[in-house]
Order: structure tokens, then sequence, then C-alpha cells
């Protein structure tokens, strides 16, 4: 007679529509490809000083101003490219890093960053009409989260600690889910219902994200702005403070699963979803080395 039985975990399955056959649900590695950027056009059509200058003028205001918010000196190690479209796409690169920032025209030859901006002037007057009374209303932040959305999504499934070695099949990357961010009372303006819609799918290990709902997915998340920005905090910030520290990234994981786990609002018929407290219990097999490279 057994004394002592082992409990066993059935992992989560679904169709693979490439082999027609049951296989793990849950993405075990990722590809990291380059990000897309807009096009540089300045070499065929420079812009003019008098329009570089006021641009970097108006990226200056936006800086001195971004000062005074408690939350500057908390931001660590976020590098923003930002392409101005009346400039030919031209580049500024702006680094900030717990209360230090650095700003110069051009990007980086060597850092990649963590938020590709592709934006035009009047984003930039808005951006700083927005902040510089020193006071973001809530119609002002979900206008701000609007336009930062996607890029920081972009952002945040570029990081680097998602491409360490090692399964991820624990975490429950699901390769099509969409994200919904809603403002505290619905907002119009110019003939339209300003909303937040995003749409995440994993092609050949590849992460693509797009504005709007696409397709059936396998959950969707809705979420309002706290809910958001807590995310975002856990999945950007204190990812980066905690990188080296494995215990404490499972433990943030743990926290954003929480999160996804309360906020899902719509689940796919032919799924399940194992909830957080089942987290320790989803364990894969160890895989070979991945390199942390960008592949062309």
């Amino acid at each position: 007679m057994r004394l002592f039985s082992k409990k066993i975990k059935k992992k989560a399955t679904e169709k693979n529509y490439k082999t027609g056959k049951i296989a793990d649900r849950y993405l075990a590695s990722f590809r990291r490809v380059k990000r897309s950027k807009p096009i540089d056009h300045t070499a065929e059509h420079p812009p003019t000083q008098e329009a570089i200058d006021e641009v970097r003028q108006l990226l200056n205001k936006i800086i001195e101003t971004g000062k005074s918010f408690k939350e500057y000196e908390e931001i660590r190690d976020e590098y923003l490219l930002l392409c101005v479209a009346e400039l030919g796409n031209k580049r500024f690169s702006i680094f900030l890093d717990r209360g230090k920032v650095e700003f110069f025209e051009g990007e980086h030859e060597k850092k990649s960053p963590t938020i590709i901006l592709p934006v035009s002037i009047k984003n930039l007057q808005f951006f700083l009409e927005y902040i510089e009374d020193r006071e973001v209303d809530r119609q002002e932040l979900f206008m701000m989260m609007r336009f930062f959305a996607i890029p920081v999504l972009k952002g945040l499934y570029d990081q680097r600690v998602l491409y360490l070695p090692g399964n991820k099949h624990k975490y429950k990357f699901d390769d099509f889910i969409q994200i919904e961010i809603l403002p505290d009372e619905p907002i119009v303006g110019n003939g339209q219902v300003f909303d937040i819609k995003i749409t995440v799918v994993n092609v050949d290990g590849q992460w693509l994200i797009f504005k709007g709902f696409e397709g059936d997915p396998d959950w969707r998340l809705t979420i309002n702005m706290n809910t958001a920005l807590e995310m975002w905090w856990l999945g950007t910030q204190k990812a980066k403070k905690h990188s080296k520290n494995p215990l404490k990234l499972r433990q943030i994981s743990k926290d954003f699963l929480k999160l996804i786990d309360a906020n899902t609002t719509y689940l796919r018929s032919d799924h399940q979803r194992e909830f957080t407290e089942d987290l320790d219990l989803i364990e894969a097999e160890p895989e070979e080395l991945e390199i942390d490279e960008y592949i062309d």
C-alpha cells in the first residue's frame, strides 16, 4: 500500500493548427526580433535647422516640466526613441534613470530603445499642454495612455528578461490575447469615442502587437487606468529593479498574473485558465540555452 502520493497537475493544452494535434498551450520560448521604426527620410529630405530647433525646444520644455512629477525619479533605465514625422522621422533620444536624464539628437549606436515613439509635433504640443500645469487630470491621463499603450506594450514584450535562458511555460504566455483599458467615463471628441483596444499575437515565436480587436482570442483583459499603471510598473520598473533576482522575478510574475486573473472578462469556450494559486504546480522541462540577440 502506498502511504504517500504525489499530486500531478495536468498541463494545459490546445489544438495546434499547424499539426492538427493537441499540444502544450503555453509558449515555452520566444524569438526576439528587431522592432520596426518609421523610415528615416532625413538624408533625402533634410529638415530645416529652424524646424529642428523648434522640436528641440519643445522636448526640452517637456523634460524640464516632467521633473516636477515624483514618478520621474522612480523611473529606471528607460530609453525613449522619438521619431518626429514632420522632420522626416528624425530621431531624438531621451534616457531616464532615477532622476537623471540625457537628451540628444539621433539614436544610440549600441543600446536598443525600451520605447519607440512615432510622434508628430502636435502630439508633443498636446503632451506639454497636459503636464505644464504640473497636474494631470483623469481624462488627460487616459489620452496619454492611449498614445503610449502600444509602444509601451511592445517594449514590455521586448524586455531582455523574457529572453534569458529557460523554459517560459510556467509563466503562462498565451499566443493570442486582447487588452482593453477603460476610462473613468466615456470620452468623446472629434465625432468619436476614444478607446484603448489592443490585440497581441505570437507568430513563429515573434510578438505582434497592434491597435484594435481582431479575431477570437484565448482571453481578453479589461482593466481600469489604475490597474494598467500597476501592471506597467510591475512589468517594467519593478522587473528591471530585480532583474538579477530569480525569486523576486517569480513573485513579480505571480503578482502580475493575479491582476490578469482578477480582470479577465472573456475566455474562449475551448479554453480554461489555471489561476495563480496553481502557478507553483506548473513546471516544464529545461531546454537548451537561448542566445539573447536580436534576429534580423
